[in-house]
């Protein structure tokens, strides 16, 4: 699978949602400023979180094949999860993943938490957004739901792609025709579940990112 034109993808997102010009352009000036402050994951990291995603996705359909295709299947999975997390992490994507897992709280508290003031606490602590200038911060708090459905989007788009690979579509029909789905099942439970798996993996390592 061969994913294309990620160096601006995040300018993509932002285009297509209708924003103005200027406002496109502080947000990617922000982008950037977090970009140069977010640790980059290493080819190694990569690697060990497409393992991950492999397993997991083994686990799910290599009783629908003959063992023998086993190694095959998996080598296909593996390639097809790499492509997932490389699009991801060059297009930009995982630096908005880690500034938003360090930066939504999602509120399970009681109604007596102030969980604003939690969430303020958690972000001020986070040494990328420390270093980002205040008027950048501000400009990526109020962008933190149009990223999350820019994302969103963008799976989709990776999915498509997905379709398109014959390897990847030779597995799908196999799938497809053993659990006897239909085409939308398919999209639903085959490809989105790689991709979220992927994007899954991202978002724990982004999470494990220091906060001192």
């Amino acid at each position: 699978m061969k994913i294309k034109n990620q160096e601006k993808k995040i300018q993509t997102i932002l285009e297509s949602s209708g924003l103005e010009d200027d406002e496109i352009k502080k947000i990617m000036k922000a982008v950037l400023e977090l970009r140069q402050n977010v640790p980059r994951l290493s080819e190694k990291e990569i690697n060990r979180l497409t393992e991950l995603v492999t397993v997991q996705t083994m686990e799910r359909i290599k009783r629908e094949f003959p063992q023998e295709k086993h190694e095959a299947l998996k080598a296909k999975i593996e390639k097809a999860a790499a492509d997932i997390a490389i699009a991801l992490v060059a297009s930009g994507i995982w630096e908005i993943l880690v500034y938003v897992s360090h930066h939504v709280v999602f509120h399970m508290a009681s109604h007596k938490e102030d969980w604003r003031a939690k969430d303020a606490a958690r972000a001020a602590a986070f040494k990328p957004t420390k270093t980002m200038s205040p008027d950048s911060r501000m400009v990526l708090g109020k962008s933190q739901l149009l990223f999350l459905d820019g994302l969103q989007e963008y799976s989709h788009e990776i999915s498509s792609q997905l379709k398109d690979d014959p390897e990847f579509l030779s597995i799908a029909r196999v799938i497809s025709q053993r659990w006897q789905w239909d085409e939308r099942q398919l999209e639903t439970f085959f490809y989105q579940w790689l991709i979220k798996d992927v994007q899954a993996a991202l978002t724990h390592e982004a999470k494990k990112l220091s906060v001192e």
